[in-house]
């Protein structure tokens, strides 16, 4: 039977695996967090923050629901690009390689093997694990409002990406389907890279690849990432918040936040192989 909870916010019963910050619910969390009421000027906005980003997003035109990878980022001086994605993208060569991936984070528990590792080949693909779902057992939850120690958590990560996209390498991260783990990565990778809020850095992910969806715990560590980011005064002056969302602050540049831009959901790669490619 299924462990259920109320929400300390709603009082409606939750399954107790779906609860996040402060025992709410993933819906609490996002009227916490500020990620409500921003969908009704969502193209507007989502317009001017792409033109601040040297990108245009096409009109009308959004990432599939079920394609097995979309691009998120594009490192404007080597042209490789971070894409988000699924298990059968992380496995199937015939996606891997017109997409230029050498690189590819495993978002996935231990039991999920890297199917490329140490096999030998002329495009040699090099691997990261990050088993974000067990993000608790790294990070101190309780009484952690500021994300104490997520950025040590999450550096390694950022750290490897830049390396990759500065050789040419692109890089996947993936997990089961590419919408909850591997998501809030990507997700976390825009904040980092970019300099965007959780709100604004969702709204763009999710516009590039729809089914992305951090969750529960999930939710709760980008919003700890982003308080730890504030604090490091990661924010530029130059980043334009969506409606909504909270204002910027100033930081010096650093790493990828000044060499990419966010990609467009015209960048989206829908690949619709058999299943025994």
């Amino acid at each position: 039977m299924m462990s259920m909870a109320k929400c300390s916010a709603c009082d409606r019963p939750t399954p107790l695996e779906e609860l996040a910050s402060e025992e709410m619910c993933t819906a609490c969390c996002h009227k916490a967090f500020g990620l409500t009421g921003l969908d009704a000027d969502w193209d507007k906005e989502a317009e001017r923050l792409f033109a601040r980003l040297n990108v245009v997003a096409a009109d009308g035109n959004t990432g599939g629901k079920h394609t097995d990878l979309d691009v998120i980022w594009q490192d404007v001086g080597t042209g490789a690009r971070v894409y988000i994605g699924n298990r059968r993208a992380a496995t199937t060569r015939k996606i891997l390689e017109p997409c230029g991936i050498n690189a590819i984070v495993n978002c996935q528990d231990l039991a999920s093997a890297n199917s490329f590792e140490g096999r030998e080949s002329a495009r040699a693909i090099e691997y990261l694990r990050l088993n974000v779902q067990h993000w608790p057992d790294e990070v101190a939850e309780e009484g952690n409002e500021r994300g104490a120690g997520v950025l040590d958590y999450f550096s390694p990560c950022f750290d490897w990406i830049d390396k990759s996209l500065e050789r040419g390498e692109s890089v996947l991260i993936h997990c089961y389907a590419g919408a909850h783990r591997a998501g809030t990565v990507g997700v976390a990778f825009l904040m980092y890279a970019a300099r965007l809020r959780l709100a604004e850095a969702l709204r763009l992910a999710q516009r590039c690849r729809p089914i992305i969806n951090p969750f529960a715990r999930l939710l709760k560590l980008l919003r700890m990432l982003e308080l730890a980011l504030e604090d490091a005064r990661h924010y530029a002056a130059v980043s334009l918040p969506i409606a909504g969302g909270p204002p910027p602050i100033s930081l010096s540049a650093r790493g990828a936040a000044q060499a990419g831009v966010v990609a467009t959901p015209a960048d989206s790669v829908s690949a619709i192989l058999p299943a025994s490619a």
